[in-house]
């Protein structure tokens, strides 16, 4: 975390330093002629603002937080996927979501690996210990899942811990700040936990270099899909994702596009009508069937029947998708969400962080194929 912090705040400083002009704003819209980005839309605080461009850079994040169940800080990410997608880049690897097994009960934050590294324990509300704690975390993030199907509550123990003389909050203080900020002891108490998604693996299909199947529009970070991460992320290579791919891709452009600046052109915000619907209520049904029927645990009846759903809201929004913000937002995650239901379906076998119930072993036939999904099959299926 504090690496991520550092490498932000000194590119936020370096930034700021060349007076670079700094949008807030959403992106709603890639466009593409013969197969090339040309200029890309975003919605700003009161206006439209279309943007000419040689090159575009989507750094976005990923598709987590399109469960229920999330450790993502950002509300919902995804959509700038989505519009990818619809622009011609291809996703690949969308299947691949991984969850993390011990998550703060009812909070988005994180306890690492490494307090069960250094010897906390996890147990349910019988006291019992049902799993190896330092298994890999699609392991870990099942038995979890299982212990609460079965109406039990799971909890992690720093205890043991603490009897080796290990002070929490010396050794891991950002995790007992957030305790003490939930109200926690970690000396007197055992702290719930919960499995939540929080990496997305598949995304945005490129190279090594960070390039598209769209000529000029690079992808980096969470919402590319190098192929990095195989079918279950070690976790500090998200950080190898970052800054690795990020400065290949800075490369490749200030070679192609030396002194390349941006056109502006702003549209009247008054030109785009918002629909009259419940965003929050909209998005957080998205989420809830994701986790209820693509998530730690998956069968073909509960992925078709997820399919089955968002064909049907897809149609809905169909008609909105370009001529509301709203309506595209929606649209674009509803196409990620498909992407990753049809992947799923498509790997009839487990592997990584992808666990199908009624295909529960690894098949050496699927051990090197790469699922890539374009935007007439999301559209279609």
């Amino acid at each position: 975390d504090f690496t991520g912090r550092a490498i932000y705040e000194a590119l936020h400083q370096r930034a700021k330093k060349e007076k670079l002009e700094i949008l807030q704003g959403e992106l709603l819209e890639i466009y593409t002629e013969n197969g090339k980005v040309v200029s890309v839309a975003i919605k700003g605080e009161k206006e439209i603002i279309l943007f000419r461009v040689k090159f575009l850079v989507l750094a976005s994040g990923g598709a987590a937080s399109l469960y229920s169940r999330n450790s993502n800080l950002q509300r919902v990410g995804g959509d700038a996927i989505g519009a990818a997608l619809r622009a011609g880049a291809l996703l690949a690897d969308t299947e691949f979501v991984q969850f993390h097994p011990t998550i703060l009960k009812g909070t988005k934050y994180l306890i690492s690996e490494a307090v069960r590294g250094e010897g906390a324990i996890l147990v349910n509300s019988k006291g019992e210990r049902f799993i190896n704690e330092l298994a890999p975390r699609d392991e870990v993030s099942r038995a979890i899942y299982s212990q609460l199907k079965e109406g039990k509550e799971v909890f992690l123990d720093f205890r043991p811990l603490v009897e080796k003389g290990v002070k929490i909050e010396e050794r891991f203080p950002q995790i007992w700040e957030i305790l003490q900020k939930e109200e926690y002891n970690p000396y007197k108490e055992a702290i719930p936990v919960e499995p939540a998604a929080h990496y997305f693996i598949g995304g945005i299909a490129t190279d090594t270099y960070g390039r598209t199947a769209i000529r000029n529009l690079y992808a980096v970070g969470e919402c590319a899909c190098t192929g990095l991460h195989g079918a279950n992320r070690l976790a500090s290579n998200s950080l190898l994702e970052g800054v690795v791919f990020g400065i290949r891709a800075a490369e490749d452009i200030a070679l192609k596009f030396p002194f390349e600046r941006f056109e502006k052109i702003k549209v009247p915000a008054g030109e785009f009508k918002e629909l009259s619907l419940n965003l929050e209520r909209e998005i957080k049904e998205i989420q809830e069937l994701l986790w209820q029927k693509v998530g730690i645990v998956r069968r073909e009846e509960e992925l078709k029947e997820a399919l089955r759903v968002l064909n049907q809201k897809q149609e809905i929004y169909r008609i909105y998708r370009d001529s509301s913000p709203q309506g595209r937002k929606i649209y674009d995650l509803l196409l990620v969400a498909k992407a990753i239901v049809l992947n799923a379906l498509k790997r009839k076998e487990s592997r990584g962080c992808h666990y199908r119930e009624d295909f529960p072993k690894e098949r050496e036939s699927f051990r090197k194929v790469r699922f890539e999904i374009t935007k007439e099959e999301v559209e279609e299926n």
